[in-house]
């Protein structure tokens, strides 16, 4: 593949995942009524669901890890917010 298409499928690439994070924010902080570290963490089991089909133990440890600890910083944040 030459490299212009190649930079060219790239760039396609990035501009329909932005697009998709831009509703996917817009549905779980509108309609799910959640906090931004809640966002995130619905995004990150997404991500580690997808990346698990290629290496199913590195990024299902480092995310699920990562998620908890947003989890316990969401949860911290909702009760000092009171």
């Amino acid at each position: 593949m030459p490299e212009t298409a190649a930079a060219t499928l790239f760039l396609a690439h990035e501009q329909a995942l932005e697009h998709a994070a831009v509703r996917i924010e817009r549905l779980l902080t509108e309609n799910a009524d959640l906090t931004p570290a809640e966002c995130f963490v619905v995004c990150l089991r997404a991500a580690a669901k997808f990346l698990a089909q290629y290496n199913k133990n590195e990024w299902r440890d480092m995310i699920k890890h990562a998620s908890e600890l947003l989890l316990q910083y969401a949860t911290l944040y909702k009760r000092n917010e009171k």
